[in-house]
């Protein structure tokens, strides 16, 4: 049994998920402007900060693996509505601390309520009849939450330091909360999903789930890093901010060109497609060639980005009906995210970004080489009507 279009949801339920897919992503999305900001004003190293923005996703690891497995239990109104308060506490920790020790619970925490939301969400569209839809429709809020953000994070930044981009995060979160109110989420609730993955589906399932952890390694140690590296190429936050929002305008065209793409050539080809893209962006920021070359790659990296979750998310909510593996997704999309920073400042370390670019590179083949390497029936390739 899946939530249809009703009358009753036809407004409601998108409305809803635009809310809570803003709250649920304004962490990681705003994690290259503190990570730069927190560099700038703790005067601490770009791997310290790296390693912050880790314990923020690993964090949403853990709280993602919890909700997969207790929605039922406790149920999704108040799993969305913890996740929701939780984030909102965290960054406000984040945003009044000087302490780095505080700065570092305070990401800890605010991924944990990441986690929750993320879960929560993924589940909720699981139970709908047209998953790619809604899917869509959270990865184009996204997109448009990223315009805003981008563009009020200059003077933010400059009234109010890093503390400001924590600020807008509260600020988020919060009006996440309208979307308790404009739809009921206990009507989808007996909606049954296999929440807990069986052993049977772990197995089945794992190679995608790990291709999308292992994706998410790259892309997130890119995304972490993409404001330094325009840094790098003596441009000004100014600049890298006004790209990036070019980019989020351009990127608000990926989530229904996925569905499109994907119904025509299958979800395989769209996730490689947005992976191509992403790979480009990458390499067009990190090389050491004309520093036009950032305009481009912010322009089209989180294109990149929301093509392929877009397509990854339908392409989980097709393979298993049981809506299992896509609630687990952000388990393993968070995990390859920690792991991103982290690896990409240990690579830092030693080497510039030129190198980081290609180590990067070599993420997204494995990546492709694990989903080629699943294998499933032909009726799951084309996207859902």
């Amino acid at each position: 049994m899946k939530l249809t279009n009703t009358s009753m949801n036809k407004f409601a339920l998108p409305c809803a998920i635009a809310l809570l897919s803003c709250a649920a992503y304004s962490g990681l999305f705003s994690m290259p402007l503190w990570i730069g900001g927190v560099i700038d004003s703790y005067d601490i190293s770009s791997t310290l900060a790296g390693y912050m923005g880790s314990t923020q996703l690993f964090a949403s690891v853990i709280a993602a693996l919890l909700a997969a497995s207790r929605i039922d239990k406790f149920g999704l109104t108040h799993v969305i509505a913890s996740g929701l308060a939780v984030i909102v506490a965290a960054n406000f920790i984040s945003a009044t601390t000087d302490n780095t020790i505080l700065l570092f619970a305070g990401r800890g925490i605010s991924g944990f309520g990441e986690g929750l939301l993320l879960a929560s969400l993924n589940n909720a569209i699981s139970r709908t009849d047209t998953p790619d839809k809604y899917f869509a429709i959270s990865q184009t809020s996204i997109a448009l939450f990223g315009i805003l953000l981008f563009a009020a994070t200059p003077h933010s930044i400059t009234q109010f330091g890093v503390s400001g981009v924590f600020i807008m995060v509260v600020i988020t979160a919060s009006i996440g909360f309208l979307a308790l109110l404009i739809f009921n989420f206990s009507s989808i609730e007996a909606i049954k999903c296999a929440i807990a993955p069986t052993a049977v589906n772990t197995k089945r399932y794992l190679l995608p789930l790990l291709s999308l952890g292992v994706l998410f390694i790259g892309c997130q140690g890119a995304w972490a890093y993409m404001e330094r590296m325009g840094v790098e190429k003596s441009l000004s936050i100014q600049e890298i901010s006004f790209f990036l929002i070019i980019g989020q305008l351009l990127s608000l065209a990926a989530p229904f060109s996925a569905t499109r793409f994907a119904a025509k050539f299958g979800r395989k080809m769209s996730i490689t497609m947005g992976l191509i893209i992403s790979g480009s962006a990458v390499l067009l920021a990190s090389q050491k060639i004309a520093n036009e070359s950032f305009f481009v790659a912010a322009g089209i990296f989180q294109f990149g980005t929301l093509f392929i979750v877009t397509s990854f998310y339908g392409f989980l909510a097709a393979i298993d009906s049981t809506g299992s593996s896509v609630t687990a997704a952000p388990a393993y999309l968070s995990f390859g995210s920690a792991l991103g920073p982290a690896a990409m400042a240990g690579i830092l370390r030693v080497e510039g970004y030129p190198e980081l670019g290609f180590v990067i590179i070599v993420i997204y083949i494995i990546a492709v080489a694990l989903l080629y390497a699943f294998s499933f029936d032909d009726n799951y390739v084309t996207s859902s009507k």
